[in-house]
């Protein structure tokens, strides 16, 4: 387990038990199709978005960086190990399908307990 894992994957639970019913609507961006982005308009905009913002990993200037509209599986910058980042992975999934926050977050759970024991 790394650190800044561990302190994005807090966040990503406080978060979505504080806004359990929240979905992510995500903006139009240059592609034409709504896509997941971390920071929008110079703040935390989806879920794995106000992980990283709260861990204090990235800021409003993360919102210029080619990684903004990237999965997290593909953003290598936060020291994050894989399963980790695996977990962080489902719950964007989950996230970016429709599901509320605190179902992607029991999804990411649910996700990450069948890799453990595929994989055990």
């Amino acid at each position: 387990m790394s650190e800044n894992g561990q302190k994005v994957i807090a966040a990503v639970r406080r978060i979505a038990a504080e806004q359990p019913g929240k979905t992510y609507v995500a903006p139009r961006t240059t592609s034409y199709v709504p896509q997941c982005v971390y920071v929008l308009n110079g703040a935390a905009s989806c879920l794995v978005g106000h992980g990283l913002w709260d861990a204090g990993l990235i800021a409003a200037d993360f919102e210029d960086c080619d990684f903004n509209c990237t999965g997290i599986e593909y953003v290598d910058d936060f020291e994050i190990d894989r399963k980790e980042r695996t977990w962080l992975a489902y719950a964007q999934d989950a996230q970016d399908r429709g599901e509320t926050w605190s179902t992607a977050v029991s999804e990411a759970d649910h996700r990450a307990a069948l890799d453990a024991m595929v994989n055990a």
